[in-house]
């Protein structure tokens, strides 16, 4: 029998900030949401966050104008949604050419399918 790793891929983001993200299996859903916004040590110590939200500029982008914090607000083990809050909301895709999305897993713990 060959195991598959679970894929996610964002499906949808919302013009209020809301990312689709859906995963090719179903995966299990912490009791707590707030482990998928908080942090945990990794082995050598260091604090990192459970998984990471990056807004990647395009070329016409600002930076300094892309400033935002997020969270999860639901995860049902096939769709989780993450909440975007942006500084000044007025600037993102503003242009032509809109910015690009990138979310990592770190915690593994928190993020594997229902078949182990």
């Amino acid at each position: 029998m060959t195991v598959t790793k679970p894929k996610a891929q964002i499906t949808k983001i919302s013009n209020l900030g809301d990312i689709e993200l859906h995963f090719n299996k179903e995966m299990l859903v912490p009791r707590n949401l707030s482990a998928l916004n908080g942090t945990f040590n990794t082995t050598d110590g260091r604090q990192v966050h459970a998984m990471e939200v990056e807004i990647v500029p395009s070329y016409y982008s600002n930076p300094v104008n892309l400033t935002f914090w997020w969270n999860v607000t639901s995860y049902d083990g096939r769709v989780m949604i993450i909440k975007l809050y942006f500084d000044n909301a007025i600037y993102v895709s503003s242009e032509s050419e809109p910015e690009k999305v990138n979310i990592t897993f770190y915690d593994i713990s928190l993020f594997f399918d229902t078949e182990g």
